[in-house]
């Protein structure tokens, strides 16, 4: 798993523990278990030919619990291979009244989704909610949202991944004004041997957007103690931002159709025990390791000869004073990954660097 590239990290994955999606119409009236009952399978989309199914749904109290809850990703869409399956799942407190339903929390204990990312949770909390049009929007929940997972498990190419907790909230309306945040902590990868049993890795994302304007603005925070941290700033245009609520928090459709990015940047800083081993190094040393920085930026990533020299030159400085080092990309445009791709690829005299904007520098 990459860090989708901190989203290969799976967020994808992520988002499908708690995707509970479309709901389908129904009325009635009931005693006051039934109701609340009743309102919650609303929620979670079951009946009416619903690929979302239970094998109990019953009201314990003011609560109502869920036994083995099975979601089919991509909303229930007939044919999704991934599925996610919920040992059980508590509303706490609820309360229903004609379409709409009030909840204190919800509590969901032995999470799996199966299928190709065979992604585990031991828990999942989500914070209080209310639904309003029940049977007629997906996952309609007013105010602000939280939810957290707890002792995540996910394979990758490099390794298991073990993260201790991720946490997401959002608020605003994905159709206006909207703004969301994550946070990973205690990130460990086996075969990459990235953290440990007491010093994992840390990392925080946090999104704002219009929806009516298709904008959306990021950043995103990576620290590890031995490695130090890495800063990320991107803005994009053209976005098509999800339908529903827990689709906008969890990631979905934010990047559909042909967004394109406007600017990003991206800046490392040293952790100080390798500062301290970089400034101690000599300079045929320093010189050595940057020289491996032309050939890789020409040959790996496709970029001319002019901007490789520069970006080596940039690299020594750092080694010197390992401070920051950032790049840069600010194309003239805004420019589609379908054109970042065909800018690489371009064999014109005119320098590709130029041509996407990207410029690379040492120092504060």
């Amino acid at each position: 798993m990459t860090i989708y590239s901190f989203q290969e990290f799976s967020m994808r994955s992520f988002i499908a523990f708690a995707a509970i999606a479309s709901l389908h119409a129904a009325t009635g009236t009931a005693f006051a278990d039934d109701r609340t009952e009743t309102a919650v399978r609303l929620f979670l989309g079951m009946g009416n030919g619903s690929a979302v199914t239970a094998d109990k749904v019953s009201s314990e109290n003011d609560d109502v619990v869920v036994k083995n809850l099975v979601l089919p990703m991509n909303g229930g869409a007939p044919g999704a291979n991934a599925k996610i399956h919920v040992k059980e799942m508590r509303f706490v407190g609820v309360e229903a009244v004609d379409a709409e339903m009030s909840f204190k929390g919800i509590a969901g204990s032995g999470l799996m989704i199966s299928g190709e990312e065979a992604i585990a949770a031991r828990s999942m909390v989500m914070g209080p909610g209310k639904a309003k049009n029940l049977g007629v929007a997906a996952f309609a929940v007013e105010g602000d949202l939280s939810l957290t997972f707890m002792d995540i498990v996910a394979p990758s190419k490099s390794g298991t991944v073990r993260v201790s907790s991720y946490s997401l909230s959002t608020t605003g309306d994905p159709a206006g004004v909207f703004k969301q945040s994550a946070r990973f902590d205690g990130v460990r990868s086996d075969q990459l041997k990235l953290g440990s049993a007491s010093d994992g890795i840390q990392a925080e994302m946090s999104i704002s957007g219009d929806g009516q304007a298709r904008e959306l603005d990021g950043t995103m925070s990576i620290k590890q103690a031995q490695f130090g941290e890495i800063r990320a700033k991107f803005s994009m245009e053209r976005i098509e931002p999800a339908n529903d609520r827990l689709s906008l928090m969890l990631g979905y459709g934010l990047f559909a159709g042909a967004p394109k990015l406007k600017q990003a940047s991206l800046s490392y800083m040293p952790a100080e025990q390798i500062r301290t081993m970089l400034m101690f190094m000599s300079g045929d040393q320093r010189k050595q390791m940057a020289g491996a920085v032309s050939p890789f930026v020409q040959g790996q990533l496709g970029l001319d000869e002019e901007f490789a020299r520069a970006a080596a030159a940039e690299v020594e400085k750092f080694l010197a004073m390992p401070v920051r080092l950032s790049i840069a990309f600010s194309p003239a445009t805004p420019i589609g990954i379908t054109e970042v791709q065909a800018a690489s690829g371009d064999t014109r005299a005119e320098s590709k660097a130029s041509l996407l904007g990207i410029s690379i520098k040492s120092g504060q």
